[in-house]
């Protein structure tokens, strides 16, 4: 009985540290903008960020979900990006892969005349 309420009590403590909530928003997704529309006939999505934190080893940029850029420099393009409605977040990675940094989801609509 002593062994269950230790093992209960040590999964108390440390659940919910391995539980902690994410970190705040602080990058901020200049372009594209909130619910704009991009309209270009490229697959090529022009990125900008600012973020005022500081020892960022990577940068994750995840586009409906799904990760699609993992490297130490900001990215400045995204591509290929087609038509309809996506949703992209940015997050800042400290050396052993954690997350230190988040951006706000956005969501923005690309339209394409055509596909070429």
């Amino acid at each position: 009985m002593r062994y269950i309420l230790i093992y209960f009590l040590y999964t108390l403590h440390f659940g919910t540290l391995a539980h902690s909530e994410p970190p705040t928003p602080t990058i901020h997704i200049t372009s594209p903008k909130p619910h704009e529309t991009v309209r270009n006939n490229t697959q090529i999505l022009n990125l900008s960020i600012e973020s005022h934190v500081k020892h960022i080893a990577m940068w994750s940029v995840r586009l409906n979900g799904t990760q699609i850029y993992l490297d130490a420099e900001i990215p400045e393009q995204l591509y290929p990006i087609y038509r309809g409605t996506h949703s992209l977040v940015v997050e800042g990675l400290d050396n052993s892969g954690k997350v230190i940094a988040v951006s706000n989801q956005i969501i923005f609509y690309k339209h394409q005349a055509r596909i070429r």
